[in-house]
């Protein structure tokens, strides 16, 4: 009987704890222009991408190239953005 009080206990508790969408990191933000994957954020090139931060990197979306505007994503990792990368996903393949 204690166990179920405890296990009903902890499932309540999981269950009111607050959730954080992805939308809301724009929160993050002290202010800028950023308008692809935040709204509001630096966008120190002007492409539209929002500079990554402490709270949002380049694999969840920030500019992979912030002093770039003609790039903003590298998918393979290889440094060379997808715009200019002939082999974007590094599967050797062209």
């Amino acid at each position: 009987m204690k166990q179920r009080v405890l296990l009903v206990s902890l499932l309540v508790f999981l269950l009111l704890l607050p959730v954080v969408h992805a939308d809301e990191t724009t929160n993050q933000c002290t202010s800028g222009d950023s308008t692809e994957d935040r709204i509001g954020c630096l966008d120190s090139d002007g492409d539209g991408w929002s500079d990554p931060d402490d709270y949002w990197n380049a694999s969840m979306g920030a500019d992979a190239f912030p002093t770039n505007a003609s790039e903003h994503r590298d998918l393979d990792g290889d440094g060379i953005g997808d715009v200019s990368d002939p082999d974007m996903d590094g599967d050797s393949y062209l």
